[in-house]
């Protein structure tokens, strides 16, 4: 039934109805202990870096969202600038699905980011251009990619000595 509502109507009248019956659905099924992750569409505006990005949600002002999981190579640092590229050549002036995991502490919504069925924040760590922020996620999917880019030596991991973001901001 949903590959013909696909085939019928495209992906965006069937997202549309996906999404309210999971909204309808979490109404009546709320736990207490449950994650509100009501994912949201928007058009990818700016590129800050390879992790975080500016888009406009419809009928709202501009949202940062910082992908969730994941920690590009800061600006100056080697990297920093393909990351930020590579970033910006998979979703810029795109229209994005971002899954909500809450807001960090400036305000930046941490979010999975979707181009289609593509995880973005995945594609960025399996292409080499991010880590895995363990300090925040022990997703063993994005942990294999890592391993994976490092196996083959893929964007940043063709350093010989690699420096974890995290690590080069305690520098300053």
């Amino acid at each position: 039934m949903v590959k013909a509502l696909l085939k019928a109507a495209g992906w965006r009248p069937a997202a549309i109805v996906l999404l309210t019956v999971s909204v309808l659905a979490g109404l009546f099924f709320r736990h207490p202990l449950a994650v509100s992750s009501r994912p949201f569409a928007c058009r990818v505006i700016g590129i800050s870096d390879g992790d975080t990005f500016a888009c406009l949600k419809e009928g709202e002002d501009k949202t940062f969202v910082r992908l969730f999981g994941i920690d590009a190579p800061e600006r100056r640092q080697p990297y920093g600038k393909k990351a930020k590229q590579y970033l910006s050549g998979q979703i810029h002036g795109k229209t994005v699905s971002v899954v909500s995991h809450g807001q960090d502490r400036y305000g930046r919504t941490l979010g999975t980011v979707f181009l289609g069925r593509t995880n973005i924040n995945l594609k960025m760590v399996r292409s080499g251009y991010a880590w895995v922020y363990r300090e925040y996620t022990d997703d063993a999917e994005l942990i294999g990619a890592e391993e994976a880019a490092k196996s083959v030596k893929a964007g940043l991991w063709a350093d010989p000595h690699p420096i974890n973001p995290a690590d080069y901001r305690k520098q300053f």
